[in-house]
């Protein structure tokens, strides 16, 4: 799997993904001079790139002119966009089905465990969580469809349905790790540093620290 985020024209088409992975770069370096935790920077750029992912297989391609572009602006707007749940096509068979809707499951759960790492997420803030993962893609692609004057992609409530369920099954899934983490670590008397001590903090507050400098994180415990 590659990041493809291309944008096609009339007659050509134009990848933004060099400048795409050039912001990330950009943002993880500003995180760098704010926080001056390597630690904090390295989840951050894993999370990062997942979101590229995420983007690069919802998001593109995206066909702003052009013969594919004329053709669906012919076509009804709400021909794609589907607001009845476990409504589907009837040329799709069940194993398309439960493949479509496992697949757009297991996009968000890597949202849903590896959010805490970057931002500071309590379990009182699960609601904005699922909210913000389970609608934020469509949401997305409804707003660049009106943009476009035409659904480049499927508006579909059950992908918003899968989403949120796969985001709560990540963030559970991230519950029970850093349950494990702390019982393991106070079991073994682990003397946690570094990364491991970044992840320590993060379990035992349930989501992302209040960051200081690696330099002086030892103070704080």
């Amino acid at each position: 799997m590659r990041l493809n985020m291309t944008i096609y024209g009339a007659t050509s088409g134009f990848s933004v993904t060099n400048y795409a992975i050039g912001l990330l770069f950009f943002l993880l370096a500003l995180l760098w001079i704010r926080t001056r935790s390597l630690s904090y920077v390295l989840c951050a750029a894993i999370f990062g790139v997942y979101l590229l992912f995420v983007a690069s297989l919802t998001l593109f391609p995206m066909h702003v002119s052009g013969g594919f572009a004329d053709a669906m602006r012919d076509g009804s707007f709400m021909g794609g966009v589907n607001l009845i749940p476990f409504n589907f096509s009837p040329y799709s068979g069940m194993g398309s089905i439960i493949e479509h809707l496992a697949l757009n499951i297991l996009l968000l759960v890597p949202f849903g465990f590896g959010v805490s790492f970057v931002a500071p997420v309590k379990p009182k803030h699960l609601g904005w969580i699922l909210l913000i993962g389970g609608f934020g893609i469509e949401a997305v692609q409804l707003v660049i469809g009106l943009i476009l004057q035409y659904p480049y992609r499927a508006i579909d409530i059950n992908d918003v349905m899968m989403n949120v369920l796969g985001t709560l099954i990540g963030y559970g899934g991230f519950r029970l790790f850093a349950w494990l983490y702390l019982r393991l670590s106070r079991r073994l008397a682990v003397q946690t540093i570094g990364i491991g001590r970044y992840i320590h903090q993060v379990a035992s507050r349930g989501g992302h620290p209040n960051l200081l400098p690696e330099r002086n994180a030892g103070s704080s415990h």
